[in-house]
């Protein structure tokens, strides 16, 4: 049959395409169209918080994986992106939205969230917009590689509020033993505690 073709476009969705006899070709009559579903092919991590499933879509091994990062969610059958798009996210940045591997809500605020990237440093958003990208060089965040592309090697990871409503995470630095545990109070104030017998910790 020759009536309707179906074809992905990426970014854009599925088209349409239709059998044209008097043009002997097949032309788009429908562009965009988009199941609910995620905004991503890849899914890092997952948790469950007040009933909705959170996931982050990006990666990770011993470097960074370079995958287009994505932080979404689902409750009552729909699937939704909590963040600005990429494109929107690329011109506050200067470069891509990249390998997301894991976030965290705030139990006081589910529209402020923490996203910890593989190389990029630590994006703080509200109500889906960028606030603040915490990095080498506008916080205690460290960089694996301070005297070639800082800003590309700020790792960060293992996102979680605890019950008081202080906001943990952990800052890989393999190479010069600076990494540490950091902890964001909540009045924003930065705390990086000091464990004796845990080498390379950063100073409190």
């Amino acid at each position: 049959d020759k009536e309707l073709m179906y074809a992905a476009s990426g970014d854009k969705g599925l088209s349409i395409w239709q059998y044209d006899e008097n043009q002997n070709a097949y032309v788009c009559v429908e562009n965009d169209i988009k199941p609910n579903g995620p905004n991503s092919q890849t899914a890092w991590k997952m948790f469950v918080q007040n009933g909705k499933l959170y996931a982050t879509g990006g990666g990770r091994w011993g470097d960074r994986y370079r995958w287009k990062g994505a932080v979404f969610a689902y409750q009552d059958g729909e699937w939704m992106s909590l963040v600005e798009d990429n494109a929107s996210l690329k011109a506050k940045l200067g470069f891509d939205f990249q390998d997301v591997v894991s976030m965290a809500v705030d139990p006081a605020d589910e529209n402020h969230l923490y996203v910890c990237t593989w190389g990029d440093g630590l994006m703080e958003f509200r109500n889906g917009t960028l606030q603040t990208c915490h990095t080498w060089n506008n916080s205690p965040l460290v960089t694996m590689f301070p005297d070639a592309q800082p800003e590309r090697y700020v790792r960060v990871d293992g996102a979680q509020f605890d019950a008081a409503g202080n906001f943990w995470l952990l800052n890989s630095d393999v190479v010069n033993g600076k990494g540490a545990i950091h902890i964001i109070r909540p009045d924003g104030s930065w705390f990086s505690p000091k464990y004796s017998n845990f080498d390379g910790m950063a100073p409190s």
